[in-house]
């Protein structure tokens, strides 16, 4: 076990931009899965507009933290992360490659 924590501690040492797995499609999985599967999956269970409504509330919060790590995300990764932004949605997928 603790030969795998230095394995872990290698990979995110290295600093390099992650673009596999949910990153392949979109710069940010987690905030992705807030919006398509979280929300709503609570808004149904719970039978309330209240909770997309939330959504809709919270969507200027979401989009100035991820204004501001997209703009470390350039800053560390430069033109990598800035080719690798055109090609991948923010929240959501392209259906067509740019």
């Amino acid at each position: 076990m603790f030969l795998e924590l230095l394995d872990i501690a290698k990979l995110v040492d290295q600093r390099s931009l992650c673009t596999m797995g949910p990153f392949k499609w979109f710069r940010h999985p987690m905030y992705a899965a807030w919006i398509t599967f979280i929300i709503p999956a609570v808004a149904l269970y719970l039978n309330s507009w209240i909770i997309l409504l939330f959504a809709v509330l919270i969507h200027p919060i979401w989009h100035q933290l991820v204004t501001q790590e997209e703009k470390m995300m350039f800053e560390i990764f430069q033109e990598e992360y800035r080719s690798y932004a055109v090609r991948t949605g923010r929240f959501f997928p392209w259906i067509w490659n740019r």
